[in-house]
């Protein structure tokens, strides 16, 4: 379904899924879901295909904690993060069985 939502939470969401996409280097799926309303929305995505992973400290970095440098490698979850604080929203990544879980809800 079509929705109109505030430019930060697209632009999280798009940067979301470029993070999803680093966990399947080997190719795969990710399945985006939205839930709540469009001014106060919580993404969940999954990435699954073939050895599914975590990127090198991505985790800390979404998490919150200051990455030790800023380069290629970092700028795109230090980015996520600030539009996710930006926007009043929390993020968790996790490894599952056969796939990485990501999600973004808001604070309140």
């Amino acid at each position: 379904e079509r929705h109109l939502m505030p430019k930060n939470y697209v632009k999280l969401l798009l940067n979301l899924i470029l993070i999803a996409n680093q966990c399947v280097p080997r190719g795969g799926e990710i399945k985006v879901e939205m839930t709540g309303e469009p001014q106060s929305p919580s993404f969940t995505l999954h990435a699954s295909g073939l050895n599914p992973r975590i990127p090198l400290g991505m985790k800390e970095t979404l998490g919150g904690e200051e990455p030790e440098r800023v380069d290629a490698h970092s700028v795109q979850p230090i980015y996520t993060l600030l539009l996710a604080r930006e926007s009043g929203m929390v993020l968790t990544i996790d490894k599952l069985e056969e796939l990485v879980k990501i999600t973004a809800f808001p604070t309140e």
